[in-house]
């Protein structure tokens, strides 16, 4: 790592004030370091189906929303209109940021994991995308179970339960065969 613990430190904690979901009606905020955890230990459980970096995926999963820290949360909806190389240049940003306070080993990996091309994402690409979503389909249930339905079982949880089978089924070559499917488990 590029710099110190304590303001590494300072930049993490930095994520627990950053909230997702801004444009989105929300009964229950979430933060961006929530957020990286319940990833982090999505892939741990990822690891009983599917082949890959443990350690490597764990590490992108604790830090792939990192740079948000310098950038702050832009919303998924914001974000996918927005022309394609303005997409473009924030996530080199993001990849950036993290080269610069983080190491290039951190940033080869976000490069990677910001591929808008999913089959061209390594398998820890892949598993942090699935995982990713997991965080956010297990959100979108959460709202929905305190009556917050209409955005959450209307839009999010649909967009994010076809996000999961795309990936899964991306994850398919990956898959240790005698695991069960993951679709619906959560």
């Amino acid at each position: 790592m590029n710099i110190g613990l304590e303001e590494l430190s300072e930049k993490y904690y930095k994520l627990r004030h950053l909230v997702r979901y801004q444009t989105s009606p929300r009964i229950h905020d979430e933060t961006v370091l929530e957020h990286q955890a319940v990833t982090a230990a999505i892939v741990t459980k990822l690891r009983d189906d599917y082949e890959f970096d443990e350690l490597k995926a764990v590490k992108l999963a604790l830090f792939h929303d990192y740079a948000e820290s310098e950038t702050s949360d832009i919303p998924h909806p914001i974000k996918k209109k927005l022309p394609p190389d303005i997409q473009e240049r924030l996530e080199e940003i993001e990849v950036e940021i993290i080269e610069r306070d983080l190491g290039h080993e951190l940033a080869v990996l976000l490069r990677d994991f910001n591929q808008f091309d999913l089959a061209g994402r390594s398998p820890e690409g892949k598993v942090v995308a699935l995982a990713d979503s997991y965080s956010v389909l297990l959100y979108a249930k959460s709202e929905s179970m305190l009556g917050n339905k209409e955005w959450y079982e209307g839009y999010v949880i649909p967009y994010t339960m076809r996000r999961i089978g795309d990936l899964e089924r991306l994850l398919e070559p990956f898959r240790i065969r005698a695991s069960l499917p993951t679709q619906g488990r959560l």
